[in-house]
């Protein structure tokens, strides 16, 4: 009998020592795997900002052109204006 409780203490004692191995394994890889999803995720952040950055010259770039375009068509407008008088001043002169 006493060799029955010395058997049972050791693999008591088996259990425990596999339970906590298993929990620091876990623990382990869990941590490992935490890190990874950190780096990950400022590898993320970093490529957003870049892609916001690149937004906001694109915008910038955007409204750059549309006031050039503003430009452009009041000068049309008075170039128009100008032949139009020219043309009437000739007509006038015929």
């Amino acid at each position: 009998m006493d060799n029955l409780y010395g058997y049972l203490g050791m693999g008591f004692g088996f259990m425990f020592l596999l339970s906590g191995a298993t929990i620091a394994i876990v623990s382990i890889q869990q941590k490992f795997k935490t890190k990874h999803m950190e780096l990950m995720n400022a590898g993320d952040i970093a490529r957003e900002e870049h892609y916001r950055q690149l937004a906001e010259s694109s915008l910038y770039v955007q409204q750059q052109m549309k006031d050039g375009q503003n430009q452009v068509l009041q000068e049309l407008k008075e170039i128009r204006a100008r032949l139009s008088a020219v043309e009437k001043l000739l007509r006038e002169v015929e």
